[in-house]
């Protein structure tokens, strides 16, 4: 009986350090998927960040372009140019005029 008690109590111990190995694994491997999770999340973010970068020059360049043509425009025709703007200040006057 005493033996066999001494017999479980070593399956305990060698069953107890098994699980904390197994315990000592699953951490280390934890902080290897989340530390590869990291840097992937940062990588993602540095294209992310480098694509608005590249976008917000377009744009810019875009608007400059686009501001241009309008400039253009206005010294071509500056008749024009300033009929539409009262016409649009006519508008928004009736616009923003209107009680009720």
């Amino acid at each position: 009986m005493a033996q066999s008690k001494t017999v479980n109590k070593i399956a305990e111990a060698n069953e107890l350090a098994n699980i904390k190995n197994d315990l000592s694994t699953l951490r280390k491997d934890l902080n290897a998927y989340v530390s590869t999770k990291a840097d992937q999340g940062k990588a993602t973010a540095e294209q992310l960040k480098s694509s608005a970068q590249d976008n917000l020059v377009q744009l810019k360049g875009y608007g400059r372009k686009q501001m241009e043509n309008v400039e253009d425009e206005i010294r071509q025709k500056p008749g024009r140019a300033v009929a539409i703007a009262a016409a649009a200040g006519l508008f928004a006057g009736f616009l923003f005029s209107r009680k009720g």
